[in-house]
């Protein structure tokens, strides 16, 4: 009976061993961007492909956005017994390709390519189609050099979907890029591609959403809520791809002369005006009751040359001139 037992325990032990190692390659479709119709070779690539005795793929596609040619390039290490077919898929428009082989036992390193489809790309009737594993168990499914199928389960850890899709072409513009601080700005989303979801972010933290929006908004709204330039990013993604672009600098906030002085009373700091940035000859400058220090100038102030015109609001507003104020 002990030896029985023992008999039972090995086998068992040899078959669970077995079980857990025996999971299938890893097969990707690519996600190729194509900016105009013509040729388009795709390769099937794999990884974990090792001692391999069967293969049946199936991949689906839409015939209206890419044709296959009816040929292929196999990888070398796969005798005379591989085959490629393609077929409608009945009641449906899309068509699959199935791909076979079954021979000896077979490795590939990781990224190798397992064979190389040729199609025509159109963008006359169409723009994406998915390069989708379809597997309904025998559909989808790799045997090791004994002819037993290998653990392919969830579907999505072991094949991984693709598409051939035209690039995204990222652009955004806004409604005003010289904004008074608090009042709203709309972004519009002017990607091209075939967009699904956006991500908007900013330079700066002195930003809100309003409307409702958000940062995943096609076009959202928002107030700065300091003055000064604000670097703007959007990353538009579809399902396959994603692109971004970057305004460095875009909108410059705040009112162009206001004086705030909420860092010091230094007429040259740039952070002590509305917009962050110094007055010029065509600036009419104003200096609000509401500033946290007044202005100091040093030296003589000339007006159309440091500024246009100056004003001081309410009874309480001043400022220094350290030397003298020239009106010409």
């Amino acid at each position: 009976m002990k030896k029985i037992a023992l008999i039972i325990f090995l086998f068992s032990f040899v078959l669970t061993s077995k079980l857990v190692a025996s999971v299938a390659p890893v097969t990707f479709a690519p996600v190729i961007k194509m900016s105009a119709s013509g040729p388009v070779s795709i390769p099937i690539t794999v990884n974990g492909f090792t001692d391999i005795g069967a293969i049946t793929l199936s991949l689906e596609y839409d015939p209206a956005i890419i044709t296959y040619q009816n040929t292929y390039t196999k990888n070398a290490a796969f005798g005379s017994s591989f085959e490629v077919g393609d077929l409608p898929i009945q009641g449906e428009s899309n068509k699959r390709i199935f791909i076979f082989w079954y021979g000896t036992g077979v490795s590939l390193a990781n990224g190798s390519t397992l064979c190389t489809l040729n199609f025509t790309y159109s963008t006359v009737n169409g723009t994406t189609t998915g390069l989708t594993w379809y597997d309904n168990g025998p559909s989808c499914e790799y045997a090791d050099v004994y002819g037993y199928p290998l653990l392919d389960t969830p579907t999505a850890d072991y094949y991984k979907n693709g598409a051939v899709t035209p690039p995204l072409s990222v652009n955004f513009s806004a409604s005003n890029l010289t904004p008074p601080k608090n009042t709203t700005v709309t972004f519009t989303d002017l990607t091209t591609g075939g967009a699904t979801s956006w991500d908007w972010s900013f330079d700066r933290t002195t930003v809100s959403y309003v409307n409702p929006t958000n940062s995943h908004s096609k076009n959202p709204q928002v107030q700065f809520t300091d003055g000064g330039l604000y670097t703007v990013k959007l990353v538009a993604h579809t399902s396959y791809i994603a692109d971004s672009v970057t305004k460095t600098g875009y909108i410059r906030a705040g009112i162009a002369g206001t004086w705030t002085g909420k860092t010091s009373a230094d007429w040259n700091t740039l952070s002590n005006w509305d917009d962050y940035l110094l007055p010029i000859s065509s600036t009419d400058v104003i200096i609000p009751a509401s500033a946290l220090n007044w202005p100091v100038f040093n030296g003589n102030l000339i007006l159309g040359t440091n500024c246009r015109n100056l004003s001081l609001i309410g009874q309480s507003s001043k400022m220094t001139i350290t030397g003298n104020l020239s009106i010409p």
